[in-house]
């Protein structure tokens, strides 16, 4: 396997834009949402490492962010998000090599211990990231 940080990025798209209810997905922060579910993805940290004699591993992090605009009904925002967080876990650990890209997968759904509400463009949205944090390996001479 070699790195493909762009290979996972793009899996993990399909697999958020393909959760029902999603109703558009954005590789990066859009500097707009104009629909009331949307995610977006970015990337994170990374960290390589010396695994073994001619192999380097590289732990890379991702954010999957939900947005609902809120439009006043924060317990529909609410359970919106609850339902896509147990469809995008169910999707993740169904293939956690995300169709052969990665060796492992693990997603955190912890950062969202307080509740964040964002005024984007004028309007209010719930936002809700989970962290996806995966390993790839290659060889070395």
């Amino acid at each position: 396997m070699a790195f493909n940080t762009k290979g996972v990025l793009t899996q993990l798209e399909t697999i958020v834009s393909g959760l029902a209810g999603v109703q558009a997905t954005y590789i990066g922060v859009p500097q707009s949402l104009g629909n009331a579910v949307c995610a977006y993805i970015t990337l994170g940290g990374q960290r390589p490492f010396d695994k073994a004699g001619g192999l380097r591993q590289r732990e890379m992090q991702y954010r999957v962010v939900f947005a609902y605009r809120v439009a006043g009904d924060v317990a529909t925002a609410e359970e919106t998000i609850a339902y896509l967080l147990d469809a995008l876990e169910k999707v993740l650990y169904a293939d956690r090599t995300l169709s052969g890209t990665v060796e492992s997968l693990e997603a955190d759904f912890s950062a969202a211990s307080e509740p964040r509400y964002v005024a984007t463009a004028g309007m209010e949205f719930r936002e809700y990231p989970v962290a996806v944090i995966v390993k790839q390996s290659r060889n070395y001479p």
